[in-house]
């Protein structure tokens, strides 16, 4: 009869069933396409979606910011909440689709290893004899293997001469061998089937070759390229232990919007930021100034900026507009309404047209600062200026004592120098608009580990240009003047082009 079909190992046992099936599904494609969509998904929501700040994720002010944020998103904000969209990346299923992943990504490494390790090999077992004709010969079946047996009306040396034409068509190298038939032992053998005297009378002599077995052994790609297979799996593997480390070590602070002259600290993660713009400067470029832990360095700020210190970058971009309140003299000090803490300069901010704030000039002149219209936007990614910075027109109302008018109005549309009467005595004060800051610093160990994972990748993608493929052909005189045939090989499409060529008459 025709047997054609994979074959898997032998090893029988329910528990070797069981894990031979839940390998099996592990290794699917299916499997790793559906984790990995999911996985895509979660990520797609972290940036979509508004994110849990890390300087609070162990602190109780996390349960009010999450209460907030699912507010915003009205009637999807409890369900957001609930599956733990807020905060992806210590999202318990983001992890053990990680956890998950990884055990695929390693369980297709040993499959890949497996099958290339037997391709390699294969010489090891092809040249040794069987049990009976028509015996399939052992090979290592711990990846698929796949076969047909089936028998041919033609001579095994004729037969083999027309396989080997078409094998040498499809395959780089193409060996041939003949060896003796042991005699039948056990079940396994395939018994000859009797015949009668009239097939006795009108069979034909033996052929010289009737006790051998001819076999043929086609390898296609069999360069030490195909080895860079596994390192592409393996620079996967490295990068997704790289974001491991990061969700498990690593950390993320977004401290709030930065007006002129901020500065933020978070204690936990030892990270101080400050906006400052340096007194003096005519052209009034102002600074990052950034410690992390030990680290120092202070940089000028830009529409756009990335700064790397160590393993932590921290990454700043242009706010709403701002404006800087500075005196010229230590007498003249500036406080928000109701705060007892003065200081010679104070930052504002303005988020939207219309938007309006109040300031307290030495406990006896007040100050109403609105936003009226944008002028100009900024122009390039280049250390920020007062020339370079988006220009906004304010305007300033000066209020004396209990006076309900104002005594005063400023224009305000770059830095402007102004007087006001404080105390019956005249102070100078600067009126600078610039950008807030947004800021967000990061925390990742390892992450240097994504380039070389990447150039492992590279490198293993050589490989995957090369498809490795064996097919072993035993051919062996089956009464009648006929050919038995037994086909194996590792690609299914190689047992599908050859089982073509065989005739469909069964044994």
């Amino acid at each position: 009869m025709v047997n054609h079909g994979i074959i898997t190992s032998t090893v029988s046992g329910p528990q070797i069933t069981l894990t031979r099936r839940i390998w099996q599904l592990l290794s699917s494609k299916a499997i790793l396409a559906a984790t990995g969509a999911i996985i895509f998904l979660l990520l797609l929501c972290a940036l979509l979606i508004r994110q849990l700040p890390g300087q609070i994720v162990d602190d109780p002010a996390a349960t009010r910011w999450l209460i907030t944020a699912s507010e915003a998103y009205g009637l999807f904000g409890n369900v957001l909440r609930a599956l733990g969209l807020f905060d992806v990346l210590h999202n318990p299923i983001l992890q053990l689709l990680l956890a998950l992943i990884a055990l695929i990504g390693l369980l297709q490494l040993a499959n890949l290893v497996a099958q290339l390790w037997r391709f390699w090999h294969i010489d090891q077992h092809w040249a040794v004899s069987v049990d009976g004709a028509g015996t399939p010969l052992a090979l290592p079946h711990t990846q698929p293997l796949y076969r047909v047996r089936q028998a041919v009306d033609q001579p095994p040396s004729v037969f083999a001469t027309h396989l080997t034409q078409t094998l040498n068509a499809q395959f780089a190298q193409v060996t041939t061998t003949t060896l003796p038939i042991l005699p039948h032992q056990g079940q396994a053998a395939i018994e000859t089937p009797a015949l009668s005297s009239t097939e006795r009378a009108v069979a034909p002599a033996p052929p010289p070759d009737a006790g051998h077995e001819i076999r043929l052994l086609a390898r296609r790609h069999r360069q030490p390229l195909i080895w860079l297979r596994p390192v592409l799996l393996v620079g996967l593997l490295l990068a997704l232990s790289v974001v491991w480390i990061s969700l498990l070590a690593g950390w993320q602070v977004v401290p709030p919007l930065l007006a002129p002259g901020d500065e933020y600290r978070a204690t936990t993660q030892r990270v101080a930021l400050a906006y400052n713009v340096p007194a003096g400067d005519d052209a009034l470029t102002p600074i990052l100034a950034a410690e992390i832990g030990d680290l120092a360095q202070q940089v000028p700020l830009g529409a756009s900026r990335q700064l790397r210190l160590g393993q932590i970058s921290i990454q700043t971009s242009l706010g709403p507009p701002a404006m800087l309140l500075r005196s010229t003299d230590e007498a003249t000090t500036f406080s928000r309404p109701g705060q007892s803490q003065y200081t010679t300069d104070l930052g504002l901010i303005f988020p939207s047209l219309g938007s309006e704030d109040a300031v307290v000039i030495g406990n006896s002149v007040g100050l109403r600062i609105v936003r009226v219209t944008a002028l100009a936007e900024a122009q390039s990614e280049s250390p920020l200026t007062l020339a370079s910075a988006p220009q906004e027109q304010f305007l300033v109302e000066v209020y004396q004592g209990d006076e309900v008018q104002p005594v005063q109005t400023i224009q305000v549309t770059g830095q402007t120098q102004a007087v006001i009467q404080v105390g019956g005595q005249p102070r100078e004060i600067l009126l600078i608009p610039l950008p807030s800051m947004v800021a967000a610093v990061r925390y990742q160990p390892g992450i240097w580990l994504l380039w070389l994972a990447l150039a492992l990748i590279m490198i293993g993608a050589v490989g995957f240009c090369y498809r490795p493929a064996f097919v072993l052909v035993q051919i062996a005189p089956w009464p009648l003047a006929r050919s038995v045939v037994v086909v194996q090989s590792d690609v299914a499409a190689e047992i599908d082009r050859i089982q073509t060529m065989l005739l469909p008459r069964p044994l």
